[in-house]
């Protein structure tokens, strides 16, 4: 019989060390934030409401946060891309929300396609500085993120508000995937350097 203050004997090395969870949630969170904060923009410009550059200024704090956690581990320069790249996104991404808002398919066109451009330069980027990172892995879970949100602002925008619910659902979960992806890429190249360190 098990001590109700017992339990099974849990092996050591299967501990998350406290380092590593903290990173995990961060990243998570954050990538989450983006997705979200995306949301909150594309709602602000369908419905016309008047909180719409609030929210701009809002989602462009999640870059640097971001980046500031990569600063810790590849240094200023790479963190400084990294801000600018996903930057980039965020312009190209509330462009595509107004082009489709405006109706205006040919500037729809050249922000899809730079979306994806961008999507590429910071997968290239990522493989780069991390060698547990891998370019084609990157591409397919920013590939599937914009993707699916374009297809989020089609239907919020074209009132199939069901559909809508049913995308940004499996946005949030794709957003963790890539949060998932950041976080272990780190835990692997600083296991590599020494113990984990907390970030």
């Amino acid at each position: 019989m098990i001590n109700k203050n017992e339990g099974y004997p849990i092996p050591i090395e299967s501990y998350i060390p406290y380092g590593q969870m903290n990173l995990i949630i961060n990243f998570r969170t954050l990538w989450l934030n983006l997705s979200m904060w995306t949301r909150a923009f594309l709602l602000s410009i369908s419905s016309e409401l008047p909180n719409t550059e609030a929210v701009s200024k809002r989602l462009y704090e999640i870059p640097f946060q971001l980046g500031n956690i990569l600063q810790l581990i590849f240094g200023q320069q790479a963190a400084e891309q990294f801000i600018s790249l996903l930057s980039t996104h965020i312009i190209q991404m509330e462009a595509a929300i107004n082009a489709q808002k405006n109706r205006d398919s040919q500037a729809l066109d050249e922000s899809v396609r730079l979306l994806y451009q961008n999507a590429d330069e910071l997968a290239d980027f990522l493989s780069q500085i991390n060698p547990f990172w891998f370019k084609g892995q990157w591409q397919t879970l920013l590939y599937t993120y914009i993707s699916m949100t374009l297809e989020e602002s089609t239907a919020l925008l074209s009132g199939d508000y069901t559909r809508d619910i049913q995308i940004f659902d499996r946005i949030q979960y794709q957003t963790l995937l890539i949060g998932d992806y950041m976080a272990n890429g780190i835990v692997q190249y600083l296991d590599v350097q020494g113990p984990m360190r907390e970030i």
